[in-house]
């Protein structure tokens, strides 16, 4: 009897925990990521956007409690180049290894680890990024949109050193008398999650 009623105690916990743990898909056609790239010396930047493969975010009965986004290094695209000739090379350079050697490496993935609610529609997010390879800490602030029809908005804007990643093309940290030509290492990328998802406690 005793061992019946530790394996019903056991049924019901995990029944619960998985009732209150759910996971939502994102919907990427209308998922965003805008990325922003400077150069140091002059007031010259080039803005762009790349694919969000996949993506998911894990809620618990108070709210997100963590998220993975995988990105597609392949959809790499520049917004701010007119020329179509410019804007090929441009491009093939950030796919070349210089850059994000897309090759070898085709996919990125943002992994948050915690959401930490700061205000009524806000938190404080900590994860791990992944770009060629390596894999770095992160800490980004996030605010939430809920919308009609169940659908809801997670935008974030984030900042990561490129130079940390194996990207050091063009970077002042490693290459001395490039003048105008050298490279902000910062990066900033502008993310914005879609999907039907639960952000306000208690939605279904």
């Amino acid at each position: 009897m005793k061992r019946f009623n530790t394996a019903c105690a056991l049924t019901v916990l995990l029944a619960s925990t998985s009732l209150m743990a759910k996971t939502h898909q994102l919907d990427v056609k209308k998922s965003k990521l805008n990325w922003t790239g400077s150069k140091v010396l002059v007031d010259s930047k080039h803005t762009g956007t790349v694919d969000i493969k996949s993506g998911q975010v894990e809620f618990g009965k108070d709210g997100p409690t963590s998220a993975l986004v995988i990105v597609d290094m392949k959809t790499i695209k520049n917004e701010d180049l007119k020329d179509a000739g410019y804007n090929k090379k441009l491009v093939g350079h950030l796919n070349s290894p210089d850059f994000f050697d897309i090759e070898k490496h085709p996919e990125a993935t943002l992994k948050v680890s915690s959401f930490k609610k700061s205000g009524p529609n806000a938190y404080d997010l900590t994860g791990d990024l992944t770009i060629k390879g390596t894999t770095k800490p992160v800490s980004f602030k996030a605010t939430t949109v809920s919308e009609k029809g169940g659908v809801s908005k997670i935008s974030a804007d984030l900042e990561f050193d490129r130079t940390e990643f194996g990207v050091r093309y063009g970077s002042g940290k490693f290459f001395q008398n490039l003048g105008d030509k050298v490279i902000s290492d910062k990066v900033q990328l502008k993310v914005e999650l879609v999907g039907k998802l639960p952000l306000q406690v208690g939605a279904k």
